[in-house]
């Protein structure tokens, strides 16, 4: 995967910000996600939920990170998070 410039990130983040995304109405920015992993190759699959997980190799797959982040406007909505994700 090639390093990006800042003026990427700046830029895909303004785009990503721009989307309406209203709790339960995430479609339209999972979906320009998914464009940019699949334009960099980045093995990803869904949740039932409709989240994406993509992993990215690393030069020590041992020492492993991981970063999450909302595509929506969550807010203070959600009260609980059941053990089966609902």
């Amino acid at each position: 995967m090639k390093d990006f410039d800042m003026n990427y990130v700046l830029e895909l983040t303004k785009e990503l910000i721009a989307i309406p995304s209203v709790v339960g109405f995430t479609e339209e920015a999972t979906k320009r996600i998914e464009e940019e992993f699949r334009k960099y190759h980045i093995p990803f699959m869904y949740t039932r939920k409709g989240a994406l997980i993509a992993t990215l190799e690393g030069e020590d797959n041992d020492y492993a990170k991981m970063v999450s982040a909302h595509v929506d406007t969550i807010g203070a909505i959600v009260r609980r998070v059941k053990s089966n994700g609902d």
